[in-house]
């Protein structure tokens, strides 16, 4: 909780002392802000991502500890702080719309008025994905727990909407900030997706070794890749259907 504070401290207090020290006394121009919001961005974007990393193979980590509880335990502080970051990234992301650096992808009036409405429903359309994912995964999403059981709802038509959602929204936000500069935390979170997304799976691999081995062959990562709606793949379900 302390450590939860100071992450909220540091990462919305460095714009607050700035603004502060923004006077003629201290010679500091106001165009720094910019930058500051970048660096900001780019910032929450790796942090976060790593921090997420620490939460996500707590059945491994078990042999790290001598009480596989503190594993969870571990995971649940490492989920936890690491939403602090993500917020703290969507927050500089907005503060991106007056705080944008020079480079844009164009200047051409109506191409923008084009690619702006397209690319704030998309980002609207994955912020609902977002809010349902995490509706439908529950406790899960803040608090990893052994007892808790493989998702239905939208993990029914892909298997991590979660994910998914949010680089959407990093790639909409570039287009509708009209910041190429947005691409680079986006592309970075594209091959964090990759990479976190077999991490991830290894390790439920561990926690439901034949429930989500069926759930991987009948459920794709991105939706229409391959097969849309997943089949049977509940171990019930199937044992039920054998003996009949």
């Amino acid at each position: 909780m302390y450590l939860s504070c100071v992450l909220l401290a540091m990462i919305f207090g460095i714009p607050l002392v700035l603004y502060y020290f923004v006077n003629p006394n201290y010679q500091i121009a106001p165009w720094i802000f910019p930058y500051v919001n970048y660096c900001m961005v780019v910032v929450c974007a790796v942090l976060s991502s790593y921090i997420y990393t620490k939460s996500i193979t707590p059945v491994s980590d078990e042999t790290n500890y001598s009480n596989p509880e503190e594993a969870w335990q571990s995971a649940q502080f490492y989920r936890n702080n690491c939403i602090i970051f993500y917020i703290g990234a969507y927050f500089y992301l907005v503060l991106s719309r007056w705080l944008c650096l020079g480079i844009k992808f164009t200047t051409n009036v109506k191409t923008l008025e084009i690619i702006i409405p397209v690319a704030s429903g998309l980002n609207i359309l994955s912020g609902v994905v977002l809010l349902i994912s995490y509706i439908n995964a529950g406790t899960e999403s803040t608090s990893p727990d052994q007892t808790t059981k493989l998702f239905g709802g939208i993990y029914n038509y892909m298997r991590h909407p979660q994910g998914l959602s949010q680089l959407c929204m990093w790639y909409c936000a570039s287009f509708i900030l009209n910041s190429p500069l947005i691409l680079i935390p986006a592309f970075f979170k594209t091959l964090y997706f990759v990479y976190e997304s077999k991490l991830q799976e290894s390790d439920l691999l561990k926690r439901f070794p034949i429930e989500y081995k069926k759930y991987q062959q009948a459920v794709p990562v991105i939706p229409f890749f391959k097969g849309f709606k997943r089949k049977d793949w509940n171990l019930k379900t199937t044992q039920t259907k054998k003996k009949k």
